[in-house]
């Protein structure tokens, strides 16, 4: 794995799960308790080949974590809400996987952003290196988004997270020139890309 992974969010910070893909399944559909999906949205979200993503989805069937239904060919999978399992892991992986889904949501609804990551002590937990558990939350924006919306969006964000939350904004031509030494150092670190947009992109 390296420093700018945009998949297996939460699988080092918290390695608890079977696979990094099962994770990704899991907090696709149960941090969102009203999500119904496809297999083939699973795969997509977990960054893996549908027949991957299906054996995972059949296990936690099995298990009774998951609950489906058929319409027409397609197969749609959602969490159970009568299994005692699924709130104590909503609950772990709003920790685990949580802040990066809040992030991507919060940042990629707002205009003017180009990349959105999360570096600092989050990112390198989530990607592998050894520390402490992040108590706080740094993103970084490239881009030129309105202040007032940055500024409720960071404020939800703390909400959501349950923990402090600081937004740096970057402009575009600093990051990629990368000329100052907090540019070359984020580059160079780990961090966790959770919104690329291309230019003249506007969220939908």
């Amino acid at each position: 794995m390296n420093d700018t992974g945009e998949v297996d969010r939460g699988q080092v910070l918290l390695p608890i799960f079977r696979t990094p893909a099962q994770g990704t399944i899991l907090a696709t559909l149960l941090l969102d308790e009203d999500r119904e999906a496809n297999i083939a949205d699973l795969a997509r979200a977990a960054g893996v080949a549908a027949p991957n993503a299906l054996r995972e989805v059949n296990r936690l069937v099995q298990a009774g974590v998951l609950t489906e239904r058929r319409v027409g060919r397609s197969r749609l999978v959602r969490a159970d809400p009568s299994s005692p399992f699924v709130e104590p892991l909503r609950q772990i992986l709003s920790r685990t996987h949580g802040p990066a889904q809040m992030v991507a949501e919060a940042l990629d609804a707002l205009p003017g952003v180009e990349i959105g990551m999360i570096i600092g002590s989050w990112a390198a937990r989530t990607l592998g290196h050894p520390g402490p558990p992040p108590r706080d939350l740094d993103v970084l924006v490239v881009g030129d988004p309105p202040p007032r919306e940055l500024r409720r969006a960071n404020a939800r964000l703390e909400e959501q997270a349950d923990m402090p939350v600081q937004i740096t904004v970057l402009a575009p031509a600093d990051w990629h020139e990368a000329r100052s030494g907090f540019v070359q150092s984020v580059q160079a670190g780990p961090h966790l890309v959770v919104v690329r947009r291309a230019e003249g992109d506007t969220p939908t």
